[in-house]
């Protein structure tokens, strides 16, 4: 019986002590050291990413790095680096993950988010019929007038009419021919210096030769020479430019959670919410201001709370495609309001 008991003790010491001889393998760590976390990087930068590794064993067998989930590049010695060239992505939000793996398989991951913005460039300054100068901004390969225009004459100088009296307003109809414009509020309180004027959509595409012409050219309507009102295709192009899913592109509604932001600016303007709160208001240099609309029945609303611009692309005969930026949302709406609505107007470049 002693016999047995010896036996099974020995048994149980060839498997404790060789395990309390081998040393424990711990994982290694894996940090990014830069970009930094929520960074903000022009489109077009070379980003560098670079890590800090390290194991106790000294061992690390592999280290791999990953954009939005994507395997980009395994590195086997350090340094432990990679050069991102951000020329040819979108503009938005990129996640960069970093893998360490050792001998025996166990791993470390650090990850980050980094943000990629438009280079803001201008493209001149611009100057109407009435000799208003507006600033300018390239976003993508567009060039857009960065102010709402205020010019109160078409490019062959003839008077636009102005209407002031909301009973007026209320007449005109939705169609091509009942061109008007007003300053918000009838300017009681100088709106126009900063959010310029609002105009009905017959007015906005009006040009010296546009009635009656090919509506597939561009339409310079009220816009300077060499500019032209953006039409619907056009500004999905913008924003596309600004990291807006193509899958979302062509829906009703507000679209992205953003672009709006992006292309807003002049926080103070805005009404406290989630489009001035958000990390990328303003990097656009587009500095879209809540101007307020007058509705096609003449009533004056929405100041400091959103901002509408026309396209020149009609939806029907009565309504036409428009992009609207408020306050409680950080994307943009793409919607057909009626064309007796009074609304302000953006130039995009010939």
């Amino acid at each position: 019986m002693k016999n047995k008991y010896f036996l099974v003790f020995f048994i149980a010491l060839t498997y404790i002590i060789p395990s309390c001889n081998e040393e424990e393998n711990t994982a290694p760590t894996c940090v990014i050291l830069n970009p930094e976390n929520n960074e903000y990087l022009e489109r077009g930068d070379i980003v560098e990413i670079t890590i800090a590794v390290d194991d106790a064993e000294n061992n690390i067998h592999e280290v791999i790095f990953y954009i939005n989930d994507a395997r980009v590049m395994s590195l086997r010695n350090s340094p432990y680096s990679y050069s991102w060239h951000t020329d040819t992505v979108l503009v938005g939000s990129y996640s960069i993950k970093t893998v360490a793996v050792d001998e025996k398989g166990k791993q470390a991951q650090d990850e980050i988010t980094i943000n990629i913005i438009n280079t803001i460039s201008d493209c001149g300054v611009v100057t109407d019929i009435d000799g208003n100068t507006y600033t300018t901004v390239q976003i993508g390969e567009q060039c857009w007038i960065a102010e709402n225009l205020k010019v109160t004459h078409y490019p062959d100088n003839t008077q636009i009419p102005e209407i002031q009296f909301i009973t007026d307003w209320d007449e005109l109809r939705d169609n091509d021919t009942d061109d008007a414009f007003c300053f918000y509020n009838n300017n009681q309180n100088s709106e126009a210096d900063t959010y310029g004027a609002l105009y009905t959509w017959s007015a906005a595409t009006k040009s010296f030769d546009n009635r009656n012409s090919n509506k597939s050219v561009n339409i310079q309507g009220v816009c300077p020479d060499g500019w032209h009102i953006p039409s619907d295709n056009e500004w999905q192009e913008l924003e596309l430019a600004l990291g807006l899913s193509d899958d979302v592109l062509n829906s009703l509604g507000f679209r992205g959670e953003k672009e709006g932001s992006i292309l807003a600016g002049n926080a103070p303007l805005w009404m406290n919410g989630i489009l001035e709160i958000k990390p990328e208001f303003s990097y656009s240099g587009f500095i879209a201001l809540p101007a307020g609309e007058r509705n096609n029945y003449g009533a004056f609303n929405k100041i400091n709370e959103a901002t509408t611009f026309w396209t020149s692309t009609e939806n029907d005969g009565t309504s036409a495609w428009s992009r609207k930026i408020e306050y409680n949302n950080a994307g943009i709406n793409r919607f057909f309001p009626k064309k007796s609505n009074g609304f302000s107007v953006r130039c995009v470049k010939d």
